[in-house]
C-alpha cells in the first residue's frame, strides 16, 4: 500500500471515529517499551505524521530504580519507525551518565530528573542526539557546575534546565564552546546557589530570550552580565534571592517583558530603578519589604500591563500611585495590610480590567473608589475586612462580571449598589461570591435579596462555601437567595422570620393558591419540587414576578 492510500486512510478513521481520543496508549506493535517505562502517543497530529502513519511519543520512566534497566527498557526503540517526541526518566539512582547512554534513539526532549547525578560522560550524547536534541532538563540532581564537555557538543539544543542543583559559579567561558550557543534561547539556573554572576557568564548565548536565576543567593541585579543580552531577552526571573535595592539604572534591557523581583528584601525601588525597561509588559514584585507605593518608580515602565505587588508592608494606596501607568490591564495587590484607597487611583488607569486586593485589611469601599472604570470586569475584596460598602459603590460598571466579597464582615447593603451592573442581556454569566460574611436578612436587606432573584444567572456561592444568611435567629444558614421559609421551617406559624410573598390584586387568585400552598393543612398543598422551584427563583418567566415580589 502506498504511502498516498495510507493518508487517505488515516484521515477517513480520524473523520469517522471523532468519539475516539487522539491520545491513547500504544500497543505491543507500537511501542514495545517495558517496566519501569511506559509509552503515550502525543495528539500532535501533522502531514508528514499522517503520511508515515506515525505519531510521536512520549516515554516516562519513574522510579525506575536503577539506570541499567531505564536504558535496557529504551534500548528496544533504537531503529524504531516512531519518533520519540520526549522521553522522561524521574526518580532513579544514577550518580554517573554513562558514555553512548541514548545512541540510536531519535529524542527530541530529554528529561534526566531526581537521579542524584554528579557527572554526565563526555560521550552520553554522541552520535544520534547530537543532532536531534533540543530540550534538556537535569534538574533535581547533585551537579556542582553544568556539565560542558557532555552539552557542547549538542548541536540543535534550544532549552536548557540545570535548576535545582549546587552550582556555585558560571565561569566566564562556560558557554563558549557550545556548538548550540547561537540556539540556545532558553536558560533556567533557579535553586542554585550563586551568589554571583560573572560579567561574560552566559554572553556566548546571544539568542538567549528567557533566563531563569530565582532562589539563589544573588545580592544584586548583574547588571554587565544581563546588559549582554539586551537585544533578546525577555523574560527574566530574579526571584527569591538576597537583592535587598534596585541602583539606578540597574537594567538595559529594551526587549524584556517580563520581570519578576518576588519575594527578595527590596525596601525601596527608587526613581530610577526600572530605567532601562521601556517595554516591560508583566512586573513580579510581591513579597517584598516595600513599606509605600513609590509612584515615580513606575515611570520608566509606562506600557506595564500586569503588576502583582502583594505582600507587602503597604498601608495606603495614595490618589497618585498608578498615575504613571495608564496601559495598566491587572493590578494584583494581595496578602498583605493595605487598610486604605484613596479615591481616584484606579481612575487614573483607565484600561483596568482586573483589581485583585484579596486578604488585605480594607473596612469600607467608597462610593467612588471603583467608579468610571467602564472596562474592569473582575473586582477581588475577598479575605478583607470590610464593614460596609457604600452606596453606588458597584453601580455604572458596565464590564463587570466578576465580583468577590466573600470572607468579610458585611451584615448588609444598600439598594443601589449594584445598579446597572451585572447585566444579564450582555452577558449570560456574572459571578457576586457573597459567602463568608454575617448577613442580616431583615428588611434593609429585601432589596438584595429580590435583586438576586431577579437577577439569577448570578452565581453567589463558591463551590466551598454557600451565601446563607446569619440573622435572624431563625434564618441563621437559610440561603441569601431564597424567600424567606414557611413558618414551619421558620420555627412555627407566628415565626418573625416568615414573611409571605405580596401581590398585586390582579394576582389574587394566583396569591390565594400560593398561600395555600403555605399552609401545612391545605389540601392544596404543592409538592416540595414546586416550593424549591419558588424559593430559589427558579420558577416559570410568567410567574416570575408574584414569586420575586418578596
Amino acid at each position: 500500500m502506498d504511502n498516498n492510500l495510507i493518508y487517505c486512510f488515516v484521515l477517513l478513521c480520524l473523520s469517522v471515529e471523532k468519539s475516539q481520543p487522539l491520545t491513547t496508549y500504544s500497543t505491543d506493535e507500537e511501542c514495545p517499551i517495558r517496566t519501569p517505562c511506559f509509552c503515550i502517543q502525543h495528539d500532535q497530529i501533522n502531514e508528514e505524521s499522517l503520511k508515515n502513519a506515525t505519531r510521536p511519543i512520549s516515554v516516562t520512566c519513574n522510579q525506575a530504580g536503577q539506570l541499567s534497566d531505564v536504558l535496557t527498557a529504551l534500548a528496544v526503540m533504537r531503529g524504531s519507525n516512531f519518533p520519540l517526541q520526549s522521553v522522561h526518566i524521574v526518580g532513579i539512582r544514577a550518580i554517573n551518565m554513562p558514555a553512548h547512554a541514548f545512541d540510536g534513539l531519535d529524542i527530541t526532549e530529554l528529561a534526566i530528573r531526581r537521579a542524584g547525578l554528579k557527572t554526565l560522560h563526555p560521550s552520553t550524547f554522541d552520535h544520534t542526539l547530537l543532532e536531534t536534541l533540543i530540550s534538556l532538563d537535569l534538574s533535581d540532581n547533585e551537579l556542582e557546575s553544568v556539565p560542558t564537555n557532555a552539552l557542547a557538543k549538542l548541536r540543535q539544543l534550544r532549552r536548557l534546565r540545570l535548576s535545582n542543583n549546587r552550582i556555585v559559579q558560571l565561569p566566564m567561558d562556560t558557554f563558549v564552546g557550545f556548538l548550540s550557543r547561537n540556539r540556545i534561547h532558553s536558560l533556567n539556573l533557579a535553586g542554585n546557589s550563586m551568589t554571583n554572576f560573572a560579567a561574560l557568564a552566559t554572553a556566548a548565548l546571544d539568542q538567549l530570550e528567557q533566563l531563569s536565576l530565582e532562589n539563589n543567593n544573588l545580592t544584586e541585579i548583574p547588571y554587565q552580565c544581563l546588559s549582554r543580552h539586551r537585544a533578546t531577552l525577555n523574560n527574566l526571573n530574579l526571584a527569591s534571592n538576597q537583592i535587598s535595592s534596585l541602583k539606578p539604572y540597574s537594567f538595559d534591557l529594551p526587549q524584556l517583558r517580563s520581570l519578576s523581583l518576588e519575594n527578595n528584601p527590596i525596601d525601596e525601588l527608587g526613581a530610577h530603578g526600572f530605567t532601562g525597561l521601556p517595554h516591560l509588559l508583566h512586573l513580579y514584585i510581591s513579597g517584598t519589604r516595600l513599606h509605600s507605593f513609590e509612584a515615580e518608580a513606575f515611570c520608566p515602565i509606562y506600557d506595564l500591563n500586569y503588576l502583582s505587588i502583594g505582600a507587602t508592608a503597604i498601608v495606603q494606596l495614595p490618589a497618585q500611585a498608578l498615575r504613571c501607568l495608564k496601559n495598566l490591564i491587572r493590578l494584583e495587590m494581595t496578602n498583605g495590610i493595605l487598610e486604605t484607597i484613596e479615591t481616584g487611583v484606579f481612575q487614573l488607569t483607565p484600561n483596568l480590567r482586573a483589581i485583585i486586593l484579596a486578604n488585605n485589611r480594607l473596612k469600607t469601599i467608597d462610593q467612588n473608589t471603583f467608579a468610571g472604570l467602564d472596562h474592569v470586569y473582575s473586582i477581588d475584596l475577598s479575605r478583607n475586612r470590610l464593614q460596609s460598602v457604600a452606596n453606588f459603590a458597584f453601580s455604572s460598571l458596565k464590564s463587570l462580571r466578576h465580583l468577590d466579597l466573600s470572607y468579610n464582615s458585611l451584615q448588609t447593603l444598600q439598594p443601589n449598589t449594584f445598579e446597572f451592573s451585572f447585566n444579564p442581556e450582555l452577558v449570560d454569566h456574572n459571578v457576586i461570591y457573597l459567602c463568608g460574611n454575617y448577613w442580616k436578612c431583615d428588611v434593609q436587606l429585601d432589596w438584595f435579596r429580590r435583586w438576586l432573584r431577579e437577577h439569577i444567572d448570578v452565581v453567589v456561592d463558591r463551590p466551598d462555601c454557600p451565601a446563607v444568611c446569619s440573622e435572624p435567629p431563625q434564618l441563621r444558614a437559610w440561603p441569601v437567595r431564597f424567600l424567606n421559609p414557611p413558618p414551619e421551617i421558620a420555627g412555627g406559624e407566628n415565626s418573625a422570620g416568615f414573611l409571605p410573598p405580596t401581590m398585586d390584586p390582579e394576582d389574587s387568585e394566583l396569591a390565594e393558591s400560593i398561600q395555600r400552598s403555605y399552609d401545612p393543612r391545605s389540601p392544596y398543598r404543592q409538592p416540595a419540587s414546586s416550593v424549591l422551584q419558588m424559593i430559589t427563583g427558579t420558577v416559570p418567566r410568567a410567574l416570575k414576578r408574584v414569586y420575586q415580589s418578596n
